[in-house]
């Protein structure tokens, strides 16, 4: 009798089972809820009324725009951008929102990642999470900063963002956004007018260039509260001759980034010019040069001809471009040095060439990804992993200044690399300057 009972036990705990296990199926394949349209509809109306500017910034929709209902699979509150400049008053904009019936609060950066974030973006308004008959529309505030982009902040950034989230049925511990995730920066794009499902809408005038730059917009604050401690330690150079070199570098980075950009080559903050970055938000005066990092992949034979358009004098080409390449000019005095990177494994290195002798270096780095930042006023990429980067360059004594360095045998992550023979040191040791 006990046995029976048992496998009737058993029986009815496996039809539960199957029952739970067929519902959970059923609802997998049960199609998504249609996306409602009209608080969407609604929303434009109201700001368009105020009027407050509006671009449709959400990727999903963005990508399927040529298709009869791009709306109409979304599944993610939609997103949309305005200039945070244009609204004047947060809560004017609330009000309006409420009388029209929609529920609204507001994103703020209370907690930035960076607590000595510029004040620009301090504790301000970040966006807003605005909901209407089951619909919610993420309306994230672009803010201007330096060097023509705009940046936005993380969801993350704001105190009280999970109990936010959960009040507009979102969830608190992973958002299921399209923006906003983290920092980001973009630069300023133009917008046009475009009908999307019978609605007058602004998009970016070019979609693949704006679904370009979301690919990859992550954007790091330079710590200012590292940088101030140390300058309280060390001291700041305020000597002209410093003032003069920052000036001049600064011109140099500035004129660099121009013919970069206008290569489409992406680059970033390294050697010297990253550990300035990351230590102390600035150059270092006694260094009297500036590095860039650039993926070897992503040479252009227009790199030298242009740069020397631009008034550059080229100092040397060492190595080939499928091993350690190095280009150095020289502009206003200053060197610029571009570092030539290659992926190998688990690890990114580059080489250096002693002129003199053909020896080879290698400096190794471990992986790692880029990110945005902004430095001198400047839109710049720099090592996300900012850190293992420096480490890896510089060692555990980063944070204090060494003046005597010597790039064959300082940096803990270089390595002899064989050497050149002879016979192509005309191929690749090329002295000009």
């Amino acid at each position: 009798m006990i046995v029976k009972r048992q496998a009737i036990k058993l029986i009815f705990g496996a039809g539960a089972l199957m029952l739970v296990g067929q519902l959970l199926m059923l609802r997998l394949l049960r199609p998504p809820v249609p996306f409602r349209l009209e608080p969407v509809s609604q929303f434009v109306n109201v700001t368009a009324a105020i009027p407050l500017p509006i671009i449709l910034l959400d990727r999903a929709v963005l990508t399927q725009l040529s298709d009869m209902c791009p709306f109409c699979n979304l599944q993610h509150p939609v997103a949309f951008a305005s200039l945070y400049k244009h609204i004047h008053e947060v809560q004017s904009l609330q009000s309006v929102l409420d009388a029209a019936g929609f529920k609204s609060t507001i994103l703020l950066n209370t907690l930035p990642v960076e607590p000595a974030a510029p004040k620009v973006v301090r504790d301000v308004p970040t966006g807003f999470l605005i909901a209407k008959d089951g619909v919610v529309i993420h309306l994230v505030l672009l803010h201007e900063r330096a060097d023509s982009y705009w940046w936005f902040g993380a969801v993350q950034s704001d105190f009280g963002i999970k109990q936010k989230l959960l009040d507009f049925g979102l969830p608190g511990h992973a958002p299921t956004l399209d923006i906003m995730i983290d920092e980001g920066a973009v630069d300023r794009f133009k917008g046009v007018l475009v009908e999307v499902q019978g609605l007058n809408l602004m998009v970016p005038s070019s979609i693949d260039l704006y679904l370009e730059q979301r690919s990859s917009d992550h954007f790091i604050e330079c710590s200012h509260s590292r940088a101030a401690a140390f300058f309280d330690e060390f001291g700041d150079d305020d000597s002209s001759e410093a003032l003069k070199f920052k000036h001049k570098a600064w011109k140099l980075l500035t004129t660099a980034k121009q013919v970069l950009d206008q290569l489409n080559i992406p680059f970033w903050l390294s050697s010297g010019t990253c550990l300035g970055y990351y230590r102390q938000c600035d150059l270092i005066t006694h260094s009297k040069d500036v590095d860039l990092g650039i993926m070897a992949a992503d040479y252009s034979t227009n790199l030298i001809p242009e740069f020397q358009k631009r008034g550059f004098k080229l100092k040397h080409v060492f190595g080939r471009i499928n091993d350690s390449f190095e280009i150095s000019f020289v502009y206003d005095d200053l060197k610029l040095d571009l570092f030539f990177f290659y992926r190998e494994g688990s690890s990114i290195w580059n080489g250096g060439t002693q002129a003199k002798s053909g020896l080879k270096f290698k400096y190794v780095f471990p992986s790692f990804t880029l990110c945005w930042t902004e430095f001198l006023q400047l839109k710049v990429r720099v090592p996300c992993e900012t850190l293992s980067y420096i480490l890896a360059n510089y060692g555990s004594g980063w944070s204090t200044p060494q003046r005597a360095w010597d790039w064959k045998s300082s940096p803990p992550n270089v390595r002899p690399n064989g050497e050149w023979e002879k016979k192509d040191w005309p191929e690749v040791i090329q002295v000009y300057y």
